[in-house]
């Protein structure tokens, strides 16, 4: 169902493609516009470009503490970063931190 709407709008031919962007938008509790759906085909496909719409915003936590910054910062570390990148992941969080975060 959603594939085919969203098939439908990035298509851009059905003349009730308001209509089914706001029924879009509606469902997912985000604000689409066409261009979002525009030639997808140019760069995922339409079942991964389903799953990313229908995928919710992550929230929006705004009162981390260090300690918990630290824990993920160390979580992410140890599962994806290589010793190269850890001291370019370092210098970045230090240069976009407001203060020095010990890791």
């Amino acid at each position: 169902m959603f594939r085919r709407r969203i098939d439908s709008v990035a298509d851009n031919s059905d003349k009730n493609v308001n209509s089914k962007l706001n029924e879009l938008n509606r469902i997912t509790g985000k604000n689409y516009t066409g261009i979002e759906f525009a030639e997808y085909w140019g760069w995922t496909d339409l079942n991964t470009l389903a799953e990313k719409v229908l995928i919710p915003e992550p929230p929006c936590v705004r009162d981390l503490t260090k300690g918990e910054i630290k824990e993920i910062v160390t979580i992410i570390k140890a599962s994806f970063i290589s010793d190269d990148e850890e001291t370019i992941t370092n210098n970045l969080l230090l240069a976009s931190s407001s203060s020095v975060i010990a890791l």
